[in-house]
């Protein structure tokens, strides 16, 4: 009985370290893929810092593994791993972005598999080890949805495609578009509106030729006010703007990183 028993453990114990030994492949497959996703993501400052956070989290990952842990599966984490971004075409950007999600989805699912496998076999401390990991990697994920939808924007700009919408907003250069697809993606992700912000964030510059371009705003800029109401939607931002008849004046209060809020005038149109 004994004899059966702790055949029982072994077998329990191998089916969590072969769980384990899967995660540390995968991170070592995000490891040798660092440089290449910071080349492709350099003229991304957001995109590339969340690959930086990336490396370090799986990095101290690698150096905080049990080291029963580490050697275990050494053999079939060799083989598991790879490394993305090589190849005679280099990745674009958004193509990047892609890969990262994939491979921390990747990795968090694998998280949640070995979970339930150290829960059935009793092993509350490898529980606890995984939490955390689970919850870096499906922060990256996460992290990814928001980057992805500006920068597919900015290779389609650079690539001569600019916002072609004629609402409100967009007709006057602040567009919305980008803003849109994040809380398309957000509730088709979660099922839940993404939260109100202060203020809307241009996430690209005005269009060319709008007014909003012609005063001089850029990336970055947020507008935190349309004719005196306060806006952190999309939607607040057009029923201010449509208050107002096509040709009237309508007042824009805007903030800038490290320079005094501004005030721009501009006119409905859209």
């Amino acid at each position: 009985m004994a004899r059966a028993s702790t055949r029982v453990e072994e077998r329990a114990s191998r089916a969590v370290k072969d769980c384990l030994g899967d995660i540390i492949a995968i991170e070592t497959q995000i490891l040798a893929s660092l440089d290449d996703w910071a080349a492709a993501l350099r003229d991304h400052p957001e995109a590339a810092a969340m690959v930086e956070r990336m490396g370090n989290v799986s990095r101290s990952h690698q150096a905080t593994w049990p080291e029963r842990l580490a050697t275990t599966n050494r053999r079939r984490s060799s083989k598991a791993s790879r490394r993305f971004g090589r190849g005679a075409t280099p990745p674009s950007a958004q193509e990047t972005i892609r890969q990262v999600a994939e491979v921390a989805l990747h990795a968090a699912l694998e998280c949640e598999r070995a979970y339930q496998t150290a829960r059935l076999s009793g092993d509350g401390a490898t529980c606890d080890l995984l939490e955390s990991r689970l919850s870096d990697h499906a922060a990256t994920v996460a992290e990814a949805r928001r980057v992805l939808a500006p920068v597919v924007a900015r290779e389609l700009r650079a690539a001569g495609l600019t916002c072609g919408c004629r609402c409100p907003m967009c007709s006057i250069g602040a567009c919305g578009c980008i803003r849109a697809t994040l809380a398309a993606a957000e509730l088709g992700w979660t099922g839940e509106e993404p939260g109100r912000t202060a203020g809307l964030i241009l996430h690209s510059p005005p269009r060319p030729g709008s007014q909003l371009a012609a005063v001089g705003l850029h990336e970055g800029d947020v507008i935190v006010s349309v004719a005196g109401d306060e806006v952190g939607r999309n939607v607040e931002a057009q029923t201010a703007l449509r208050r107002h008849e096509v040709g009237e004046d309508v007042r824009i209060e805007v903030d800038r990183v490290g320079s005094p809020r501004i005030e721009v005038t501009v006119q409905r149109v859209g």
